[in-house]
């Protein structure tokens, strides 16, 4: 499951670090339009999730600090995950 987590862990860092837009936003979009639907602007977390996690007004220095968090949680972790592993390799011989 690392191998899987790390890339997402890192693309959700450079969205929030660079300010880029997902393409899945553009692929929701596309399929919301070939159905008939109006497609809407903006991105899916602004349409969907901003007032749920977001303040009304966010800055930048709230977003980088919302994708340092994420970065450090991270980092916490997989160094928990890999001394469980080195005890457990300790343990075992």
């Amino acid at each position: 499951m690392v191998w899987l987590h790390l890339p997402a862990a890192v693309w959700g860092m450079l969205i929030e670090f660079t300010a880029w837009p997902c393409p899945l936003t553009a692929l929701e979009i596309n399929w919301l339009q070939a159905a008939g639907e109006v497609g809407y602007a903006g991105g899916f977390i602004e349409r969907y999730l901003i007032q749920l996690l977001y303040p009304v007004e966010i800055t930048n220095a709230v977003q980088l600090l919302l994708g340092f968090a994420v970065f450090v949680t991270n980092v916490l972790v997989y160094m928990l995950v890999r001394r469980r592993w080195q005890r457990a390799g300790r343990d075992e011989g």
